[in-house]
């Protein structure tokens, strides 16, 4: 994680903040690729999910295609149950 952290942590902070429901989706999906990359699969998943619900909330294309940066970790069941769905979006 030592190589993703600094993103990791820019991306926690920005998502804290006080943003539009787009661009809280948008960091959302960035920090869930950090975490993926940092090979934290579990959290990648669930900050996963949670844009896509803001995607289908806004009907964000910019945050699906986020989150379709996820599909080389689509081999573990969490971030599958998160790249699936990006379709329906």
């Amino acid at each position: 994680m030592d190589e993703f952290g600094p993103a990791i942590e820019q991306y926690e902070q920005l998502r804290a903040g006080h943003l539009c429901l787009g661009d809280r989706g948008m960091h959302t999906a960035k920090l869930a690729l950090a975490y993926a990359r940092s090979g934290d699969l579990a959290t990648a998943a669930t900050c996963g999910h949670e844009a896509l619900n803001i995607a289908r909330s806004t009907r964000s294309a910019a945050i699906v295609r986020e989150l379709r940066k996820l599909e080389p970790w689509s081999s573990d069941q969490r971030v599958f149950a998160v790249t699936r769905h990006l379709g329906d979006v």
